[in-house]
Parts: C-alpha cells; sequence; structure tokens
C-alpha cells in the first residue's frame, strides 16, 4: 500500500513534476516535514556521521544506497511510487550526461 503523498501528513505539498530526478530534494523535504536534522537521520540510520545525508540531500556523490532509501522512504512517510519514479529519473539523468561526455569526447 502506498503513501498518500509525498512529503507524508506534515508536509505542503506533494513533490512536482518539475522535480522529477532531484531525489535529494525530495530527501530533504521529507527529512524537514518530519522535523529532523541530518544528524538525526545519520544516527537513527546507524551512519557514523551526517556528511553522507548533505550528500544524498545534494545529489552529490554516487547516490543514496538502495538499502538506506527504502529506511528513508519509511522514516520520511513517503510516496513509494514518487520515490521510485525520482530515482529512475535521477539514474537516467546520470546515465545521459556521462555517455554525452564520453560520446563527444
Amino acid at each position: 500500500m502506498h503513501k498518500q503523498n509525498a512529503i507524508g501528513k506534515s508536509g505542503s505539498r506533494n513533490h512536482s513534476k518539475n522535480n522529477l530526478g532531484d531525489i535529494g530534494n525530495l530527501l530533504k523535504e521529507g527529512r524537514i516535514s518530519k522535523g529532523l536534522s541530518q544528524g538525526q537521520v545519520a544516527t537513527l540510520l546507524k551512519l557514523n556521521s551526517a556528511q553522507s545525508i548533505s550528500d544524498w540531500e545534494r545529489n552529490y556523490g554516487s547516490g543514496v544506497p538502495l538499502n538506506a532509501l527504502r529506511k528513508l522512504i519509511k522514516l520520511y512517510d513517503l510516496e513509494t511510487e514518487t520515490v521510485f519514479d525520482a530515482l529512475l529519473e535521477y539514474q537516467f539523468l546520470r546515465l545521459k550526461k556521462d555517455l554525452r561526455k564520453r560520446f563527444y569526447k
């Protein structure tokens, strides 16, 4: 069963199509809507520091590990399909950028 909206009961809006692929912003909005700091989320996920949370929210690095993403969906009360669609678009855009860079060398 899917959640009612992308942000959860305390959030102010659904994830819009304009932000599709911005998985980091979706996660940041979810965290803020639950009133959690990056440090608190890192502790709940048993991470050594909040740096990973910061990186994920900025779409920096290799991306959110799927195991962690599943936990964040539950923690933030996010709509599974919305997160999946954002992740799919994010991965597509990364691949497109990488292929373009290598193709047009």
